[in-house]
């Protein structure tokens, strides 16, 4: 019950956080969340429970077969939420994360409060697109054209990255 209530109050504070995101300008991030360029859509970033690949879950879809982690977990999205897939996993930065690509349609919205209400899943959230707004002080950083490529030499430009703030 107080799973619940947490989980409840988290969803209800992410949401009027997205309501007041239009006033964030003391930090740079004017309409951050009415600029779809914020947050990849039709993704969300999901931290799958631990789950048991050679056993059946007690709540969920039946598993048949020895399956990979990938598997159990494209099985457990599509349970949740019909025609979402699995499409890159993150074990080694914590286990259970993955992305999570979302049928068509779907609201990245929406898909957040089914993840985030399953049992099966710590914690969903959409995939975010970071930009930095400094340029690093590094007296090489014009060098390092994998980090900023203007074409120096003689690559396509803007074929990096994107470290600096443009």
């Amino acid at each position: 019950m107080k799973q619940h209530i947490l989980l409840s109050t988290m969803i209800l504070l992410f949401i009027a956080g997205l309501a007041w995101a239009d006033n964030l300008s003391g930090l740079g991030l004017n309409n951050y969340e009415t600029d779809l360029s914020s947050y990849k859509l039709g993704e969300l970033i999901v931290r799958f429970a631990d789950v048991d690949s050679s056993s059946q879950l007690s709540e969920g879809p039946e598993l048949v077969g020895p399956l990979t982690t990938k598997a159990v977990k494209g099985a457990l999205s599509d349970y949740i939420l019909s025609g979402a897939d699995v499409v890159k996993e993150y074990g080694d930065i914590a286990p259970g994360l993955a992305v999570v690509k979302l049928p068509e349609g779907m609201t990245v919205a929406e898909a957040f409060i089914r993840f985030n209400l399953s049992s099966k899943v710590l914690y969903a959230e959409p995939n975010y697109k970071f930009k930095f707004f400094a340029i690093p002080n590094d007296p090489m950083f014009s060098n390092m054209w994998g980090l900023d490529n203007t074409g120096q030499t003689g690559g396509m430009e803007d074929a990096t990255h994107q470290a600096d703030a443009s």
